[in-house]
């Protein structure tokens, strides 16, 4: 049979499961923000492939090689998602920053 948890053990470990977006914005903001940057990052690798494709064409070598070759020193930038921060840190955050200014709650 399960134990019942009291207040305190509840309270401990909502602390450690629950999640929070250190990130800054407001927390519906990476909805929209994600596939922004996504789609940002890939519209660059594509214009910078066809930036190569056309410095080439200037150049009046059509060789699929050199397409090729030059498409393929383009290099896609990484982006990745960050880690939501458990509740606990992000609190234990909030107050060192709190004492550090000297904000006090009255």
């Amino acid at each position: 049979m399960k134990q019942r948890l009291t207040p305190q053990r509840k309270k401990q470990l909502s602390l450690a499961k629950d999640q929070r977006s250190a990130y800054g914005n407001n927390d519906k903001a990476a909805r929209t923000g994600v596939r922004r940057k996504r789609a940002l990052k890939n519209r660059k690798y594509r214009h910078n492939i066809r930036n190569a494709i056309a410095n080439l064409l200037t150049k009046a070598s059509d060789a699929p090689e050199a397409i090729d070759e030059a498409t393929s020193k383009v290099q896609r930038k990484e982006w990745r998602k960050w880690r939501d921060i458990p509740l606990g840190k992000v609190i234990e955050e909030k107050l060192k920053r709190r004492n550090r200014t000297g904000q006090t709650r009255k």
